[in-house]
């Protein structure tokens, strides 16, 4: 009775400061109820941590370990005079029952969802505690599940509906892999993640938001796996931002639920088939067919999907063997013979895989006895794919093909996956694109589509291409053409000062006049910037020639 007596007022201390907590939080969605908003959101939190210090109460409304302000704070009498014995026993009990009350209560709805988490974090003077309190509504969850459930046939299934909007997207994606709320097996999760990615967000209506409910899909199956299936099976060791998984000395892979195994399978094969971390997920599914037994990891690793025929995937002669796996997107080629005939069925094979959908982010293993040569190109990555461009450039009666090919490779928003995203990520079909228009003025409609294609936000390394452009053909009509579409295409501030000593002819000039007409200031401005620096305007004036003036007035003139 005495302790009772004694934590009223710190029971009432803890209740007050949630509601004002809730009511903070509530003045944000003013007449807002659950499945309001959303029709498959009940709630906004899942997760409270409290913690007790001295005569303060820190309220936190996430898990993040980098957030140390709290959501809300509350000066109370202390808890410093209970034993620890006492605090477990008589007080968490009474702190539970409270917090119950508030969970329970309709009217803080949409505060938190179905199921609450509390952390409570006792740190007084004498002992240190830490207890986990799990809170569940069974009506709201059947009522919620019951949503989700009519959500996947008419959204995602018959897709009578479109998505309505992100929020959608993202609550979504975090229930359907909330497995104590769906009651469905890992494999079911699999069939509708794959009705989503292949037929859901290809319907025009939802096609605005493939890549955000992509995004949120790919991270809850990461949350799962690090939250829900690592910790069964691995011991983590963390330093700073750095993790480390180790199998746990007692692992048998007899005991491994096999449903689950290959849904953490299927999380490392969408992360490389979407280039997500892929060499981590490519790591992780080696794990899984070699320590786990995982059949479908081993199929990933040696065959891909399965789903391309034999014939598209393997093919070998005395001269050449090709093999492709869909999944790791490599191709791996083995050249007996160095000769024109034996590149030519080389790139057929690459063709002939491109045009069954084979990912065009792809990169090449090369095996040759040729030297290892690579394009002449500052910034290009030294890769098996750059080599075996160059080694296929050797050979005038393939540039028909390489031509062909690069048609087909070029794909915006894609990069070979010879490196990790970064300043050397280049467009498919980049190295014969830079090689052939090295070799002749007549591919250079073909750069100009390339420069078109590539994305200007996110590959740098064609700048310096343009570098090789200026050294081979000088300033002509045509090359002037080319460079300038180069320059234009990416967002990179690069000042080509062989372009400015060229610029000192006055023929050169006369070309660059008449390129400069009919462009856009803001054109004129980067390319003039290009060529002669933050002070163009300056050394063009000075400029020993009667078409300095000119040169301005255009960009004057330009709108």
């Amino acid at each position: 009775m005495k302790i009772a007596q004694t934590i009223k007022p710190t029971i009432d201390s803890i209740s007050q400061g949630l509601r004002e907590l809730i009511g903070n939080k509530l003045s944000r969605y003013v007449n807002e109820k659950a499945y309001s908003e959303c029709v498959i959101q009940e709630g906004y939190y899942d997760y409270l941590r409290i913690e007790f210090k001295g005569q303060k109460i820190s309220y936190f409304l996430s898990d993040f370990s980098w957030k140390s302000t709290p959501d809300h704070t509350k000066v109370y009498p202390g808890i410093d005079s209970f034993s620890q014995d006492e605090l477990i026993a008589e007080v968490i009990p009474v702190i539970k029952a409270s917090l119950s009350e508030i969970f329970f209560d309709k009217n803080i709805e949409p505060m938190f969802c179905y199921q609450l988490s509390i952390v409570l974090v006792f740190d007084c003077k004498s002992h240190f505690h830490k207890q986990i309190i799990s809170l569940e509504n069974q009506e709201r969850k059947v009522e919620l599940q019951e949503r989700m459930n009519t959500y996947i046939d008419k959204v995602i299934i018959q897709m009578n509906l479109a998505i309505d909007n992100q929020r959608e997207a993202t609550v979504f994606s975090k229930h359907l892999l909330d497995f104590k709320l769906m009651n469905i097996s890992p494999l079911r999760v699999i069939e509708i993640i794959e009705q989503i990615l292949n037929t859901t967000l290809s319907d025009v209506r939802n096609k605005s938001l493939a890549n955000s409910f992509r995004s949120s899909l790919f991270h809850q199956l990461r949350c799962w796996v690090e939250q829900s299936f690592k910790p069964l099976y691995f011991d983590l060791k963390s330093s700073g931002f750095s993790k480390t998984y180790i199998l746990k000395q007692d692992f048998d892979h007899n005991t491994v639920d096999r449903d689950q195994l290959a849904l953490y399978v299927y999380d490392s094969y969408l992360r490389i088939k979407y280039k997500d971390f892929a060499n981590l997920a490519l790591a992780e599914m080696e794990i899984a067919s070699k320590y786990f037994g995982s059949i479908r990891a081993k199929q990933y690793l040696e065959l891909g999907t399965g789903t391309l025929p034999e014939s598209l995937i393997h093919y070998k002669d005395k001269d050449l063997v090709c093999k492709a796996n869909d999944v790791l997107a490599r191709i791996t080629i083995v050249i007996k013979k160095e000769d024109a005939a034996t590149y030519l069925k080389a790139l057929y094979f690459i063709i002939n895989l491109l045009e069954a959908d084979f990912p065009v982010s792809y990169a090449i293993k090369l095996s040759s006895k040729s030297g290892k040569k690579f394009l002449p190109v500052k910034g290009l990555a030294k890769s098996s794919t750059n080599r075996f461009f160059t080694n296929c450039l050797h050979y005038p009666e393939l540039y028909t093909i390489l031509e062909q090919y690069a048609n087909l490779a070029m794909k915006e928003f894609e990069w070979y996956n010879d490196v990790e995203p970064g300043d050397k990520s280049c467009l498919p079909g980049s190295y014969a694109v830079f090689g052939l228009s090295l070799v002749s003025e007549a591919y250079f409609p073909l750069l100009k589509d390339y420069f078109k294609i590539l994305d200007d936000e996110h590959q740098m390394v064609h700048q310096y291409f343009i570098d090789n452009l200026i050294e081979s053909y000088g300033i002509t009509k045509p090359s002037l053409e080319v460079i300038a579409c180069g320059i234009l295409s990416a967002q990179f501030d690069r000042v080509y000062k062989s372009l400015a000593i060229l610029m000192r002819e006055q023929s050169n000039q006369q070309l660059l006049l008449e390129y400069s007409k009919d462009k856009a200031k803001h054109e004129l401005e980067q390319l003039y910037y290009a060529i002669w620096g933050k002070n163009y305007k300056e050394l063009i004036y000075k400029l020993d020639s009667s078409l300095s003036v000119d040169l301005l007035d255009n960009l004057h003139k330009s709108k």
